[in-house]
């Protein structure tokens, strides 16, 4: 049996070379309050008049130009109109009479194909991995049909793979170097601001890199720590290791007026962080960095601030902050909060380029500093545990307040989080029932992204009944449309919405019948969604999330069958550029491997020639015996993408498509956490025009789920215990708008 698997696999991969070949020759508030925003990086989409915004820092030099080029040939889509026959006698079902048969809860599925065109297939099974559908289709003879969803899946893939690789190869030891320079300054600072109004401050920092640096793997560097910090430390690292929820933070605390609450659950390392010590350790270590703030309502916190944008500035550490900084914001965009490159232009703007600790003497220079950086711009996006009385006058400026800080190298701005912040408490307050909306729903996204059918579902389920949420949903949806495309290919993160943006758009005259169906919206939704929560999976350490206000056997191959890519040409050619930008991106940064290089250009190619085909079906071309070959051997492509340049050999042929993340905090009543997950994925059968001829093909779609947990944060090994259970997926029903195209 062994044997046959390995011939399996080895053949898989021969397929896919000849193909390569012969083809080619990308949280709620307490209810007693949420956050202010602002206008940077040009993509503040909260602001009314939707300008751009005048604090843009997304150019900073570090970052390495994002070179994003879209080629995309111009088409008039040609598709002639065809009807099904109500007995669908004109369809060719070919091989998959298997479908008709008396199970139960399958008697419809002749009225699902006449209705929709199509149908999900959810009852049999759900694929562990995108290609066995496609590799199914080619050994039994059967017509593919290729989605955007086993794409989309691909440059998932590829995403987390050279992510994981650059944290691994290169960020985890950059990391370590800077937080060892950094301790050892703030410790120094510490020494010689004893006595002083700054010596608050150095002993905040040396707890704050202390802890950072013992969660890296350095616990030692805790006992180099003053007393008093070493105390706060301890208790910081006992709360972080125990995931422990929302608690009173020692660290935030200090030299505060109000106690400050932090949510220990978020240093619970998921996604691929699980995968070794080394990426736990990081993982924590940045969330930490990202997630702890200084409060800009406080003078000592604003001389920490100081202290560490000194010590960062040195020689010893800038460079590795700044390698960090440019590369994770390539992937994931720009610092939600004002962190040390802004701060840093603060000090030479008031001290000069060769600020230091003896400019701490200029008393007049000090204060003016502090007022600088208390005037530096908002965050967008509340990731704090802050309580606010909606009920009391003023309560929005008391808010904004108690969000405003700097970190040091905070969680990064996402538009979809914004978005989130918007329509939630205390952005939005409650129904008519007197109930508060303290998570929002993944529907909000595609929604305010112009999605009818999201915005129809959350109207039915009385989301719109809360006060001030269509004001704000509106609102949003209005400044999303503003938006320039250069926001939309600023980053890898902004460069994924934009597909997934693409792929909501309706259709009409010229495409083929069962994309003008209302029920194809269903899949493109339901695409959306599962995407989306590969790419929240993806970035969970980097992207900042919104908190609501505290209150089988071998077989011979069978002769081909010409099958049909579904006709989505832009969002191919969206997926290559993207493709490229990465590859010319990490490459200029010198932290592309040749072999990542080779497997990004070779799926930029395998896009292209998707968009290619794509043009042809829309405009009525013929597709030539090459054409039909590659979509048959699709799978056989797919595989040898994952296992030739994704995989590594740990997980060789092992991988699985189950992913979740969390996307949204609610801290009131013990805390709930929003989470989105994939299970896998369903075949999907769609009656397609193919040479004149009415023919069924199959191909793979996500299976989606939504659903709220405890204040614990579900890992990806976790979630695949439950989808490999059996009967463990009974209690998370899939979506209830996706029902009627669907069989269960």
């Amino acid at each position: 049996m062994c044997k046959n698997i390995l011939w399996k696999r080895v053949s898989t991969l021969v397929v896919f070379l000849l193909l390569i070949f012969a083809v080619f020759s990308f949280t709620a508030c307490n209810v007693e309050a949420e956050k202010p925003t602002s206008s940077v990086n040009n993509t503040d989409v909260s602001q009314s008049d939707g300008k751009e915004g005048e604090d843009d820092v997304s150019g900073t030099p570090r970052l390495a130009q994002f070179t994003y080029e879209l080629e995309m040939p111009d088409f008039t889509p040609n598709v002639p109109l065809y009807e099904l026959k109500n007995d669908l006698s004109n369809v060719d079902f070919g091989g998959f009479s298997y479908l008709f048969s008396t199970t139960a809860g399958r008697e419809n599925i002749r009225d699902l194909l006449y209705t929709n065109h199509y149908l999900i297939d959810a009852q049999r099974y759900v694929a562990p991995t995108v290609y066995s559908i496609y590799e199914d289709n080619s050994e039994m003879g059967y017509p593919s049909f290729i989605t955007t969803d086993s794409v989309l899946h691909t440059y998932h893939m590829f995403f987390e793979a050279l992510l994981e690789n650059v944290e691994s190869e290169f960020l985890i030891e950059k990391a370590r170097i800077m937080t060892e320079g950094m301790l050892d300054l703030s410790l120094a600072q510490y020494e010689e601001l004893k006595g002083s109004e700054f010596e608050a401050a150095a002993i905040k920092n040396s707890a704050f890199f202390g802890v950072a640096s013992a969660l890296l793997g350095n616990q030692k560097d805790v006992e180099r720590l003053p007393e008093e910090a070493k105390t706060i430390a301890v208790r910081e690292l006992e709360y972080i290791n125990a995931e422990q929820g929302i608690l009173p933070s020692p660290l935030l605390s200090l030299n505060n007026v109000e106690p400050q609450e932090e949510d220990y659950s978020q240093y619970r390392p998921r996604s691929h962080y699980t995968k070794s010590k080394e990426l736990k350790q990081y993982f924590k270590a940045m969330m930490w960095y990202g997630r702890i703030s200084f409060l800009k309502v406080s003078d000592d916190d604003m001389r920490s601030v100081i202290l560490m944008t000194i010590a960062e500035n040195n020689e010893r550490v800038n460079s590795y902050w700044n390698d960090i900084y440019s590369v994770t914001e390539f992937f994931v965009g720009t610092s939600d909060d004002v962190a040390m490159d802004e701060s840093t232009q603060v000090l030479v703007t008031v001290f000069g380029d060769s600020f230091g600790l003896n400019s701490l003497q200029n008393k007049e220079q000090v204060a003016e500093a502090l007022v600088q950086l208390k005037a530096t711009r908002a965050p967008k996006i509340n990731s704090m545990i802050v309580t606010t009385d909606t009920t009391q006058p003023g309560h929005e400026e008391e808010r904004d307040k108690k969000v405003d800080a700097i970190r040091f190298m905070g969680q990064r701005y996402n538009l979809d989080a914004e978005i989130f912040q918007n329509l939630i408490y205390s952005k939005v307050l409650e129904n008519d029932q007197g109930a508060f909306r303290k998570l929002p729903k993944v529907l909000d996204v595609p929604a305010v992204f112009g999605s009818k059918l999201a915005k129809e579902e959350l109207q039915l389920e009385g989301d719109f009944n809360y006060i001030d949420y269509e004001k704000n949903f509106t609102r949003m949806s209005d400044n999303v449309k503003k938006l320039p495309e250069e926001t939309w290919v600023s980053n890898l993160y902004f460069g994924w919405l934009s597909q997934l943006k693409t792929g909501l758009s309706e259709v009409g005259e010229g495409y083929p019948a069962f994309m003008i169906h209302p029920a194809w919206n269903k899949k493109k939704l339901n695409t959306f969604l599962g995407s989306y929560t590969e790419l929240k999976h993806d970035t969970v350490l980097y992207a900042k999330q919104a908190y609501a206000c505290k209150e089988t056997a071998i077989m011979e191959p069978a002769d081909m069958a010409k099958g049909y890519v579904e006709p989505e040409p832009e969002l191919y050619a969206k997926c290559a550029a993207l493709l490229r930008a990465t590859s010319t991106g990490l490459d200029s940064m010198n932290v592309l491997s040749e072999e990542s290089k080779s497997g990004l250009s070779r799926f930029e190619k395998l896009c292209t020639k998707l968009m290619t085909i794509s043009v042809k079906e829309l405009e009525g071309t013929a597709l030539d015996e090459g054409d039909y070959q590659f979509i048959d051997e699709y799978g056989g492509a797919l595989d040898g993408l994952y296992n030739v340049y994704i995989l590594k050999e740990d997980d060789f042929g092992e991988y699985e498509a189950a992913v979740v993340t969390d996307i949204a905090t609610d801290p009131n009543d013990g805390g709930r956490i929003l989470h989105i997950a994939n299970a896998g994925f369903d075949p999907i059968y769609v009656i397609v025009p193919i040479e004149g001829q009415l023919v069924l093909a199959k191909g793979a779609v996500y299976r989606n789920y939504e659903f709220v947990t405890g204040l614990k944060r579900m890992t990806d090994e976790e979630w695949r215990e439950i989808v490999n259970s059996g009967d463990g997926l009974e209690k998370y029903p899939p979506h209830r708008w996706i029902d009627d195209v669907m069989v269960k």
